[in-house]
């Protein structure tokens, strides 16, 4: 018999008909489930795609459909679903259907091919069986169209995965050049800060224990940061009227920046004034002198400070360490000083200092 079934190509008014009953079902989009001892299978996306004629008279709907199937105690999931299509006639119970499509459980179905499941003859003649020739030639076609179908989803799906990659290629170049270009800024802003609060240095009194210890922030003539100027304290003089002077040095970025307060991060140091700090700060002097000597004060301190930092981050505090001062005339001095006096009063600070800091250490190892 399947070798002479046929797909009828009906007159106008039999073809309204196929119309009506394909529009029928293809608005039957709601999910059907069946459950077997094995299996939850559910069932939807009905759609009716031709109608067979076969050769003893009977004419049937080739209908396809999308399940999905769940072993027992499995989870559902809608991408899993398989597509499959069988013949039913006109006029069914859903429970024909359900029979039908309960007895898949165990098939070998497959998201990229249609796979014919067997036919509906009524309500209660179903059967497990092959298509008929033409029928097969029509689930062929439905494989070749789904198949094409996927390769266009795949490529497209590989053009989109393409261009978002692209983009986000695109995207990260732009961002590195913005963000170069925000450092690039960043740097330029800060060097112009920075010869900004070198041309206009400062220097400023801050909270000490005592009248004796002079505490300071200053401008930091190398870097334009911010240079501070720790428990500088009146050493000594000669009879010239030379002051010496010893202080810790640290520089940093803003005033507001953390501060070690136990005599590390610094470097400790001795220089020579012409003056007494506090006089030449607290002075009458005109502004432009008063300038000068501020200017000269904070460049001798600043040279002094970095030439005993290796790196940004580290002091070297191994020793009280010389690094010149000012004369009246706002001149640096250099450690390597002609007033022997001078020199020798220096020399005795240092070692001092080198016995308090190794009975320090001693004190630390016990």
């Amino acid at each position: 018999m399947g070798l002479f079934d046929f797909i009828s190509k009906p007159k106008n008014d039999v073809k309204n008909t196929i119309q009506e009953t394909a529009d029928r079902s293809n608005q039957q989009q709601n999910f059907l489930d069946i459950h077997t001892g094995e299996h939850w299978i559910t069932l939807y996306g009905r759609k009716v795609i031709n109608r067979i004629q076969h050769s003893d008279g009977t004419i049937t709907n080739l209908i396809e459909a999308k399940v999905i199937v769940v072993p027992k105690g499995g989870t559902m999931l809608i991408g899993e679903a398989t597509p499959i299509c069988f013949e039913a006639p006109d006029g069914l119970d859903e429970s024909a259907i359900k029979n039908l499509i309960s007895q898949i459980g165990y098939m070998q179905l497959s998201k990229n091919s249609y796979t014919y499941v067997g036919r509906i003859y009524n309500n209660y003649d179903i059967r497990m069986q092959p298509p008929t020739n033409a029928v097969n030639n029509l689930v062929v076609n439905l494989t070749q169209k789904l198949q094409q179908e996927n390769k266009q989803k795949a490529e497209q799906q590989r053009t989109n995965n393409e261009e978002k990659i692209k983009e986000g290629k695109e995207q990260a170049i732009l961002r590195t050049q913005e963000s170069i270009q925000k450092n690039e800024e960043y740097i330029k802003a800060m060097e112009e800060q920075k010869q900004k609060n070198i041309m206009n240095p400062v220097i400023k009194k801050m909270s000490s224990v005592s009248p004796a210890i002079g505490n300071y922030n200053g401008t930091d003539m190398v870097n334009g940061q911010v240079l501070r100027i720790r428990d500088a304290v009146l050493q000594d003089k000669d009879r010239a009227g030379t002051y010496i002077y010893s202080a810790r040095l640290s520089t940093t970025q803003k005033e507001t920046d953390f501060e070690y307060y136990d005599g590390t991060h610094c470097v400790t140091v001795v220089f020579t004034l012409p003056y007494k700090l506090n006089d030449i700060l607290d002075s009458q002097y005109d502004i432009q002198t008063k300038e000068a000597y501020k200017r000269a004060i904070l460049t001798a301190l600043s040279n002094g400070c970095h030439s005993h930092m290796p790196n940004e981050l580290t002091y070297d505090d191994r020793a009280l360490f010389d690094i010149g001062g000012i004369d009246k005339y706002c001149r640096q001095v250099s450690s390597k000083r002609e007033n022997g006096i001078i020199s020798d009063k220096i020399a005795k600070l240092q070692r001092k200092y080198e016995i308090e800091k190794n009975r320090s250490k001693q004190g630390m190892e016990r």
